[in-house]
């Protein structure tokens, strides 16, 4: 990570790792997007305590081009990081949450990072998306939540968006992404 860098988190949870990049890599230019409406205010708090300025933070959920905006039920979960648009298994409580196309973020951000935790959902985000501009995706996958065939499914649909695993940095369920250059 440089800090010319350009990123859009997708399930930001308390804000660590966008405060991380912030104080310690000097990422300035971040895009937060967190479903849970208590911890996009939790991270706001947080960004604030450590002077983490001039991030945004957006209460939605990033869909795919195929997904037309509106609302979607998310299920809160203790503890939190366990929230999701799965409503299995037992959840505390269900909201409903605005839906932004993915790809119409990263355009308006120009971002060239893209990280991803975002419980299961990433079985179908790269399914119809326009990832414009993006070099690397670290992403966080969720065996028990998409199985093996659900990152099979992932790992297909990025590899035919021109982008490879990329096993220097990737480690167990946290992985990388490149896009592949073109020869």
């Amino acid at each position: 990570m440089q800090a010319d860098d350009r990123v859009v988190e997708l399930g930001a949870g308390i804000g660590f790792i966008s405060t991380f990049l912030y104080t310690q890599l000097g990422v300035s230019k971040l895009t937060c997007i967190e479903a849970n409406p208590s911890l996009c205010e939790f991270i706001g708090r947080v960004h604030r305590a450590n002077d983490a300025t001039g991030l945004n933070v957006l209460n939605a959920v990033a869909v795919g081009a195929s997904e037309v905006a509106g609302k979607s039920r998310f299920y809160l979960r203790e503890p939190f990081w366990s929230s999701s648009l799965d409503p299995e298994p037992e959840y505390k409580k269900s909201i409903e949450v605005d839906r932004i196309p993915l790809s119409d973020v990263l355009r308006e951000t120009r971002a060239n990072v893209l990280i991803v935790d975002i419980e299961g959902g990433e079985r179908t985000l790269f399914n119809d998306i326009d990832l414009v501009g993006i070099q690397k995706i670290y992403l966080e996958v969720h065996t028990r939540k998409i199985g093996l065939r659900g990152i099979q499914s992932c790992f297909d649909s990025l590899s035919a968006l021109g982008f490879a695993y990329d096993q220097r940095v990737s480690c167990g369920g946290s992985v990388l992404f490149r896009r592949v250059r073109k020869q």
